[in-house]
């Protein structure tokens, strides 16, 4: 062999070494880099279930796609999050999020894994007070009326108050005196408490493991605090207003020491609030408020907001119950709803069309006014369900109807066809 060929040799073994020694360092550089199974399941769920569960790097996933795997590098970060509630075509169902199995919201892979969303499956429905025809029930996710067992037991009433604890619904009402009914709604078992036998029950609320209904005896002119035990469902105590409360009564609203009532005088054409130190109910006074016609009442637990005719009133609770501020031009006499930073007030415009304001707390401002229908007339009850305002107002082009506030702009959702007066609106899960 010549000396060229000689080197020839040697230099395509060198070549062959040094690339065998490449392609050893490569393959073993790669084995380094793991890749790692990331498995996303759910529990609670069924076939029923409708609508996202996770999104996972911005790829949204539903129940059929669950259990779902996906191979991520070593050190690399996942992001995804479960779906707070999931929707269920059965009417009156949704799933909400338990927990998550896992880390909540984002990880950085080191193994393989799997995350899951726990859901529990709830019964959720709205409960709607007419005027004549009484207590409806209305699906959760297609608000058509349903019927039950347990609202047959329940009398029409003007008025309907609610309270939920646990699976226990109480429904305060006037029929024949002041009545609570106590509904159980996982078996629709149904018992009644009499508070007062010739009263005008005016508002139930619920703080601790009691129950306060507001109550006024006109045969009497008596007006009373009546506190309830959940546990026993008997009455503790009453409590006489009328010494110090020179009206009738008509809202209530509690914090875990103390009870504070709104109330009219028709004939001084005067308005009252009162405060009442619970549960021994042992220190109270009042507050005249001589300007306006006070009939609603709600509180963010350091103000207190009083809903009058045309106007709000914002008082500190401290408790001595300090004035800081009137709000006009707020037409109208519906609920007052406080929510996340914002005081919802249903009523109407000027030109009488249904209307809520949205008052910003801070400063105390109107942000926005949304208008619910072209056709007159107004705004009433409000509830909140899922950071939505729902309003229940009614018009004289679609009688009795529910509309929604969310991201800034309102949505008129359902007429009621029975075309009746809105009195109450209560969304409750179990």
């Amino acid at each position: 062999m010549s000396g060229i060929s000689r080197l020839v040799m040697i230099i395509i073994l060198i070549i062959a070494v040094l690339g065998g020694l490449t392609a050893f360092v490569i393959v073993n550089w790669l084995s380094t880099v793991r890749h790692y199974t990331v498995t996303f399941a759910q529990t609670g769920l069924d076939a029923t279930a409708t609508g996202v569960v996770v999104t996972i790097n911005g790829t949204a996933k539903n129940y059929s796609e669950l259990p779902y795997s996906i191979e991520v590098s070593k050190g690399d970060t996942l992001f995804y999050v479960f779906s707070n509630f999931v929707s269920s075509s059965a009417v009156d169902k949704r799933f909400d999020l338990l927990n998550v199995t896992g880390s909540v919201s984002s990880i950085t892979i080191t193994n393989t894994q799997t995350i899951t969303g726990n859901y529990l499956l709830k019964s959720a429905v709205w409960l709607v007070g007419l005027s004549t025809s009484g207590l409806k029930m209305m699906a959760s996710n297609d608000l058509t009326f349903m019927t039950s067992e347990f609202l047959e037991e329940i009398p029409v009433a003007y008025k309907y108050s609610f309270v939920v604890d646990g699976n226990n619904l109480y429904v305060g009402l006037t029929y024949n005196g002041s009545q609570i009914y106590r509904v159980d709604l996982k078996t629709g078992t149904v018992d009644t408490l009499t508070v007062s036998s010739t009263g005008d029950l005016r508002d139930l609320k619920v703080t601790g493991r009691s129950l306060y209904a507001l109550v006024m005896d006109y045969s009497s002119g008596t007006s009373l605090l009546v506190q309830i035990s959940l546990d026993t469902f008997t009455v503790l105590q009453r409590f006489h207003l009328e010494a110090f409360v020179k009206g009738t009564p008509y809202k209530l609203q509690l914090v875990s020491n103390a009870a504070y009532v709104v109330a009219y005088n028709s004939t001084s054409s005067t308005s009252w609030i009162a405060y009442i130190s619970l549960p021994n109910m042992t220190n109270y006074f009042s507050v005249q408020l001589p300007w306006f016609v006070a009939t609603r009442l709600d509180m963010d637990g350091n103000k207190l907001y009083v809903r009058g005719s045309d106007e709000v009133a914002v008082f500190s609770c401290n408790p001595q119950l300090t004035f800081i501020k009137k709000i006009s031009n707020l037409f109208g006499y519906g609920d007052l709803l406080y929510t996340n930073g914002k005081l919802y007030v249903a009523g109407s415009t000027l030109s009488w069309r249904p209307a809520v304001y949205v008052i910003t707390t801070e400063t105390m401002t109107v942000e926005q006014t949304f208008l619910l229908s072209t056709s007159s007339g107004a705004a009433l009850n409000l509830a909140v369900k899922d950071s939505t305002i729902y309003a229940l107002f009614f018009s004289s082009g679609e009688g009795c109807s529910l509309g929604t506030i969310e991201s800034g702009s309102a949505k008129f959702l359902i007429p009621n066809t029975e075309n009746e007066f809105p009195t109450s609106l209560f969304y409750v899960e179990w």
